[in-house]
């Protein structure tokens, strides 16, 4: 049986859109009690971008619901018309990019 080592590497570019009028001062305070410390919407914009990484389109994530994707409402297996989408925050994927390093050991 052979065996490879293969290293992956990959890049995310991602342009986060957040509705200030929604993620307000007062929503930021009630949405780190129940989470993470957050002081402003980069905050928040980075906990986004690194959880998206993780997730694909159309699936919930916690604390954030069902985020749009390039200004579009994803399909929701359970939830076709998108009513438990969080319009209020739109990613808007500007490049994913997988890079393969693979040697037989």
């Amino acid at each position: 049986m052979k065996k490879f080592k293969c290293e992956v590497t990959k890049t995310y570019n991602y342009e986060i859109e957040i509705d200030e009028s929604v993620w307000t001062g007062e929503e930021l305070k009630n949405w780190s009690k129940v989470f993470q410390d957050v002081d402003d919407l980069q905050d928040i914009a980075e906990i986004l971008a690194k959880m998206k990484t993780n997730y694909e389109s159309g699936e919930f994530i916690e604390g954030f619901g069902i985020p749009k994707i390039n200004g579009e409402i994803p399909f929701v297996w359970n939830d076709p018309e998108g009513k438990t989408v969080s319009k209020e925050i739109n990613i808007n994927i500007l490049d994913e990019y997988c890079d393969v390093d693979c040697e037989e050991i």
